[in-house]
Parts: C-alpha cells; sequence; structure tokens
C-alpha cells in the first residue's frame, strides 16, 4: 500500500482538482449542453480535460476586468471627458436605440467615414498619416508581421518617437508571435511604449484562448483606423479582398478610450495612460451618424453576439454578409432563418479557401451548405481571401469592423465594430459587395462530396465553439 502512495496522492489531488472546476462550471458556463459536457468530462476524466479546460473553458476574461476595477476612477474620469465632448453630437435614431444600450455608447452625427477597399490604399494613407503626425500615435494590431510592411511602421513609429511624439504600440501576444521581442525591443529603445497584449499577467489566471483581434490606429487624437487589415504583406496583394475605414468625428472619443482600456492591461503597472485630447474632435456638416461597438470576454453580457443578432432580426427586406471565417452559434443559424421565413433576401459570402486551417474551412462550408439548403444565398468566393467583415441591412445600414461571424468573434476575442447609417456610405458597400457576388459561386447545399470529406466535416463543427 505504501509503495502506491504517491499514485494515490496524485489521483486524489487530480480528482479533487476535477470536482472544484466542475463546480466552477457550473456556477460560470454559459449553456446547459456546455456545463454538462465540462462537468462530465472533469468528473469522469479529470486527468485529459482539467488542462483543457484551464486553456480552453473560460467565456470571461475576469484577469483584464480585474485590472480596470483596480483604475476605475481615473477611467470613468476619462470615460466623462469623452462622454462629454461626445454629447453635443448624439442623434437619436428611434430604431437603432437598442444598440446604444448594446454597446454601451451613443450614435453621433457628423463623422467622416472614408472605404478604404485595398491593403495598398490603406498603407499608403496610414503610412503618411503617421509621416504627418505632430502630437501622438496610437497603434493596436492583432497581427504584425516582421516583413516590409511591418518594417516601415517599426521605423516610422521610431522617427515619430525621436521627433518627440508619443508613441504606444500593442498588439497581440499570440497573433503577432513572429515579430519576436527584438521587434519590440528596438521600438522600446528609440523611445516607442510597446506592449504584447497577454492573456496572462500579474499572478492572474487567463486562457491563451483569449485573443485581441482589434485593428485600430489613432493619430494626433483626431484621425482614427480600423476595419479588417493587420500589418502584413498578405493584405496589399490583388488576391486579398478586405474593407478598412479611416475615421474623423466624435465617434474618435469612443474610439480612444477603447485604445486606452486595452492598454491599460497591457502596460507594466507602473507606466501611465498616455495622454488624450478628446476635445479635438469635432462635427463635420457632410458627416455621417455612426456608433462605435467594442466587445470582448471581459463584458458583462454577450455583446457582439447581441450585436448581430439584433441586425439580422430587424432586417426587413435584404441581409448582405461576408465573413472570413463561418461558425456561427445555433442564436445566429436561427435568426438567419428566420429572417428568410419572413420574406428577407439573405446572401452570404464566404470564402472558397480562407487563409485558415482546412478543418475551419470544412466547418464553415458544412454550415454553409445546410443554409443554403433552407433557401438562403450562399456564395463561395473563388478569387483569392475575402477577408471582409460586413453586414448590410435593408440597404441603409451598415456593419463594418473586426469581427467574424463565428463564435471566438462572439464570446472569446476583443473586436471592434462600425454601425453606420450613410445613404452614400451604404451605396458605396453595396457596390463593393455586388462586385464580390461576381466573384462568387453561388452553392445549393446538394453539391457531390466524398464520404470522409463529410465526415470530417461534421467532426470539425464539434470543435467550431473554438475555431
Amino acid at each position: 500500500m505504501l509503495a502506491y502512495i504517491d499514485h494515490i496522492i496524485v489521483v486524489l489531488i487530480t480528482y479533487t482538482l476535477g470536482i472544484i472546476l466542475a463546480v466552477e462550471v457550473l456556477y460560470k458556463g454559459r449553456t446547459s449542453q456546455g456545463k454538462t459536457a465540462w462537468i462530465l468530462s472533469l468528473l469522469l476524466m479529470p486527468i485529459f480535460t482539467i488542462p483543457i479546460y484551464l486553456i480552453f473553458g473560460s467565456r470571461k476574461f475576469h484577469g483584464y476586468v480585474t485590472a480596470h476595477k483596480e483604475g476605475r476612477e481615473p477611467l470613468d474620469k476619462l470615460w466623462q471627458r469623452a462622454h462629454e465632448t461626445m454629447s453635443p453630437h448624439k442623434v437619436v435614431i428611434n430604431e437603432l436605440c437598442l444598440y446604444e444600450k448594446i454597446s454601451n455608447s451613443m450614435f453621433t452625427k457628423g463623422n467622416k467615414i472614408e472605404l478604404i477597399k485595398t491593403g495598398k490604399e490603406k498603407y499608403e494613407k496610414l503610412f503618411k498619416d503617421i509621416d504627418a503626425a505632430k502630437k501622438s500615435v496610437f497603434i493596436e494590431y492583432y497581427i504584425i508581421r516582421n516583413d516590409k510592411i511591418g518594417k516601415k511602421l517599426k521605423d516610422s513609429l521610431i522617427a515619430k518617437a525621436k521627433e518627440g511624439l508619443e508613441v504606444t504600440l500593442i498588439c497581440d501576444y499570440l497573433g503577432s508571435l513572429s515579430i519576436k521581442k527584438k521587434y519590440m525591443q528596438e521600438l522600446s529603445s528609440a523611445g516607442v511604449k510597446a506592449y504584447f497584449f497577454r492573456t496572462t499577467k500579474f499572478g492572474r489566471r487567463g486562457q491563451i484562448n483569449f485573443r485581441n483581434h482589434r485593428k485600430l490606429v489613432i493619430i494626433d487624437d483626431i484621425i482614427a483606423y480600423t476595419g479588417g487589415m493587420n500589418i502584413a504583406e498578405d493584405y496589399a496583394k490583388e488576391t486579398w479582398h478586405d474593407a478598412h475605414m479611416r475615421i474623423m468625428g466624435p465617434m474618435v472619443c469612443e474610439l480612444q478610450f477603447t485604445y486606452l482600456l486595452d492598454y491599460k492591461w497591457a502596460k507594466p503597472k507602473d507606466q501611465k495612460l498616455p495622454e488624450v485630447d478628446f476635445s479635438k474632435n469635432i462635427s463635420y456638416a457632410d458627416g455621417m451618424e455612426a456608433l462605435a461597438l467594442a466587445s470582448g470576454p471581459a463584458d458583462d453580457k454577450e455583446t457582439c453576439l447581441l450585436y448581430y443578432l439584433n441586425l439580422i432580426s430587424g432586417a426587413k427586406k435584404s441581409l448582405d454578409l461576408v465573413s472570413p471565417f463561418f461558425a456561427p452559434d445555433v442564436a445566429i443559424i436561427a435568426a438567419l432563418i428566420s429572417a428568410q421565413l419572413r420574406g428577407v433576401k439573405v446572401r452570404l459570402i464566404i470564402p472558397l479557401k480562407s487563409d485558415n486551417h482546412f478543418f475551419v474551412d470544412l466547418s464553415a462550408h458544412e454550415y454553409a451548405r445546410s443554409l443554403a439548403r433552407k433557401g438562403i444565398g450562399v456564395y463561395l468566393f473563388n478569387e483569392g481571401m475575402i477577408h471582409k467583415k460586413l453586414l448590410i441591412v435593408d440597404d441603409n445600414l451598415v456593419s463594418l469592423g473586426t469581427a467574424n461571424l463565428d463564435n471566438r468573434s462572439f464570446r472569446i476575442n476583443f473586436e471592434l465594430s462600425i454601425l453606420i447609417k450613410s445613404p452614400a456610405f451604404t451605396k458605396e458597400i453595396i457596390s463593393v459587395f455586388k462586385d464580390d457576388l461576381l466573384k462568387s459561386k453561388k452553392i445549393t447545399g446538394y453539391e457531390d462530396m466524398p464520404s470522409w470529406k463529410k465526415f470530417l466535416a461534421k467532426c470539425s463543427q464539434l470543435f467550431a465553439p473554438l475555431q
């Protein structure tokens, strides 16, 4: 008996930990199905399930919430200043008030929003604005690669820091893993405050499953960039089809505050927040009505999911969607089918082949085929990679940003979406959508597929919550 005492202790500790985590799931789990699966696995197979749960199990980024509570007073003051600047430009759109409640923000008028259709155009405008900066440059990206574009960004930021500007950069630790520490050290040595956005720090438990998927640049407090494009040469290729925005106006206050929230988490505790001036963001006479919606796993509600659900449910005539990665929640699937049943013309474009994993594409196409069989217009884009995150409602409301139609964006990633009500902008984006349709092939959902591929597609869907 004594010879096996070590093994017995290990088993007892493992099962005890499994029970503790099972209780955590009971209180914090999102759905009854998910709770049941995790609890049974933790109790019956703890040695295998515990490490998987610790990595992938949580849907709430508690460390991010705690860090902000610790510095609540300065953040509250900053939000009050941002709110005071935005309030005179607030516009009430009765049918869209729900989105203000979902986002905890407001629609403002007078926003100049320029649609950027190619990576080449984006980088030309972005680097021109950075070079012309006089006060500050704030950068946040999911992916920064140490290629030609990434090196140009580094050189531009170093040059601005040497001119005496306040320059900061944060990027997702896993998304930007390829740039290594040397890239960040070169920036830091030149005076750029450059930090990785990590999900574990300060001794708090975190999960590598969380990602900061936002792409956000703020220059001199008045110019903002956001959308689907990261910092890499791939996004400048002719075969890459994406959408980005250059924004000026009252809404930039919300984007500044969003950046500060992320920067507060990424920076060392003893580092001060960068100085911002919300008052520079004026309203333009020819501007648009728009709202910024920041979402993530630290929210007290499933902000991104609620946002998309209500956009889909609110459609009366037409609903056009583009998503590079497609692993929707059951609620989103039901909403899309309901829209089609009530007479809404629903069209969805996804890539024939994405830049992601083979199994992710299998899962996406299986969801797409299922929707096509129910009468929804599903199209596979076959002229390169389509990376837009786009939703057009009734030809008069546009959502554009960083969030995909997948579970990661709904619940795990930090995302940023811009909701725009503007006839001119909508007309321009509809033209882009129609061009994308011409480069896509409509499917029926009944196309022939090898049995082995069908089997793999069904298996891949089991991991859709992690895709």
